[in-house]
């Protein structure tokens, strides 16, 4: 989503850093398993609803949140995102490229620059 945010509204932070870790009220095992979001209000939203509220957040993609948050997507969002959660490195990479999720980490989460894990964002 990084690349979508053109009106920077949204900071990605990488939460393998500890000093970032250590700011969040969540374990390095909780940040892993889903994307976490921090509202402008200090609120903590993790899983589909943080993924619904960066939607929100990115230009052109606010719609999606909204689509996302009708009642039948609302029921099985969350099932929908705990499974792609769990599985998101063992999907193709065509398919990881088609919902940006980014590259796994090696041994000792080294990535190029702007390849972060950074699934705890803050708004």
């Amino acid at each position: 989503m990084e690349p979508y945010d053109t009106a920077h509204r949204l900071e990605f932070r990488d939460y393998n850093d500890p000093s970032i870790a250590s700011e969040t009220p969540f374990s390095v095992a909780e940040l892993a398993r889903e994307m976490h979001v921090a509202t402008p209000e200090g609120r903590w939203l993790a899983g589909f609803d943080a993924w619904v509220e960066v939607l929100k957040a990115v230009p052109k993609r606010h719609r999606w949140a909204a689509w996302l948050t009708t009642p039948a997507l609302r029921w099985a969002g969350p099932r929908v995102y705990r499974w792609i959660a769990a599985h998101r490195y063992r999907m193709p990479g065509w398919a990881l490229r088609c919902v940006d999720i980014p590259p796994p980490c090696d041994e000792f989460c080294a990535r190029k620059p702007g390849q972060g894990a950074r699934d705890s964002v803050s708004k």
